[in-house]
């Protein structure tokens, strides 16, 4: 079974696509030391057979073009939320990412119109991941991106992705052709879902105007981009099941 890591300097959440999202560990450096430790890395670990490999990327594709309609629709599920468009019930046994959105707005009114945990609650959560969120578009903005192919935990291809166009690539020895074919195909998902990273910010942007808007309030501005960004990541998690 195949793995898929972004290892990312800001710590931000999973992007679209198939990956997990964690943070570079103290200390650490890239292969070519520390000029790299600060780069995104996408990391695609595959199975050493190349039928289950080429399924696994198929079944990573198929998740990202999901998740990017997903995204894609969140205006249209705002929208359809501000204006009553969108039937909510705080009493359904599922949370929805409306029913979530609904919470954060009241939690900012002080309506309490749900029960929320310790450590900050809801709101401070999505404030803080959307922080991390914004941190982790910049990163994705100023630097290139190293994507890495292993199979069977073994380093077989690594790929430094520059804005320009600029690419360098490794091939380790073994069977060049299947390596450098299955290499191709996870860094156009590497590269896919990091150009969906970005439209997803001017997604949650485009969001953060709804919010404003259903929240009513001066105050109700200052959640606004953070519950939007909650809202997307939300539609991701629910299309990841």
């Amino acid at each position: 079974m195949a793995s898929f890591e972004l290892i990312d300097p800001a710590g931000g959440p999973a992007p679209p696509g198939p990956w997990a999202s964690r943070p570079i560990p103290a200390g650490s450096f890239g292969a070519a030391g520390e000029s790299e430790a600060a780069l995104p890395l996408w990391r695609v670990i595959l199975p050493a057979s190349p039928v289950a490999a080429r399924a696994d990327l198929a079944a990573a594709e198929h998740s990202l073009a999901a998740q990017e309609a997903a995204v894609a629709a969140a205006p249209i599920r705002l929208r359809a939320l501000a204006t009553g468009g969108s039937a909510v019930s705080f009493g359904a046994p599922t949370a929805t990412p409306e029913t979530n959105l609904l919470a954060l707005i009241a939690e900012q009114r002080g309506v309490g119109a749900a029960s929320f945990g310790g450590g900050g609650g809801p709101l401070a959560e999505a404030e803080e991941r959307f922080g991390a969120f914004v941190a982790q578009v910049r990163d994705a903005i100023a630097y290139a991106a190293l994507v890495e192919t292993l199979r069977e935990g073994v380093l077989v291809a690594r790929s430094q992705v520059g804005w320009t166009g600029d690419l360098r690539s490794l091939l380790a020895p073994g069977p060049l052709g299947e390596h450098r074919a299955l290499h191709r195909r996870a860094l156009a998902l590497a590269l896919r879902s990091r150009a969906a990273l970005l439209r997803s910010f001017g997604i949650v942007m485009r969001g953060a105007a709804i919010v404003a808007a259903m929240a009513s309030s001066p105050a109700g501005a200052l959640i606004a981009a953070p519950a939007a960004w909650r809202f997307v990541d939300d539609l991701l998690r629910e299309v990841r099941g």
